[in-house]
């Protein structure tokens, strides 16, 4: 979480999604079936389908990856009101799902512990940027 703090204030990094699970990675189950990650391999209603169908990747996997790649930090409502969702992401799908039950909704007590760290660093981060010398670490750490 700092790192990310760091990137957005130094950089301008911004991100809209804590990982690329279900379109930039995929899980493969020793079985054949295909995970949107390794975090959800067993978990059946996010499988994206088995390898040996034949009409694999088909319409259930579209759905899948559609349903992880709509859920962004803007389309996630809890995300959408957040002062630091640039920074954080979101939390990460897996955690989500299995402390909500759902993808789509970041548990509170993620974003009030993230919310929490980035309003205690901050000020650290902007004291940093305020020292030459250490500013050209933080910029060269984050690649600003």
């Amino acid at each position: 979480h700092t790192f990310r703090l760091a990137a957005q204030r130094i950089a301008g990094y911004a991100t809209d999604r804590p990982c690329v699970a279900g379109g930039g990675i995929l899980a493969l189950a020793a079985d054949g079936t295909v995970y949107p990650c390794e975090h959800f391999v067993g978990v059946a209603g996010l499988a994206m389908g088995r390898v040996d169908e034949a009409d694999f990747p088909g319409a259930h996997f579209q759905m899948v990856a559609a349903r992880f790649d709509g859920c962004t930090t803007s389309a996630r409502p809890r995300c959408n009101a957040c002062d630091v969702r640039e920074a954080c992401g979101g939390q990460c799908y897996a955690e989500a799902y299995l402390a909500t039950g759902a993808i789509e909704r970041p548990s509170a007590d993620h974003c009030a512990l993230v919310k929490n760290i980035f309003h205690v660093i901050e000020p650290e981060l902007a004291r940093g940027l305020d020292n030459t010398e250490q500013a050209g670490r933080l910029r060269q750490a984050v690649g600003g």
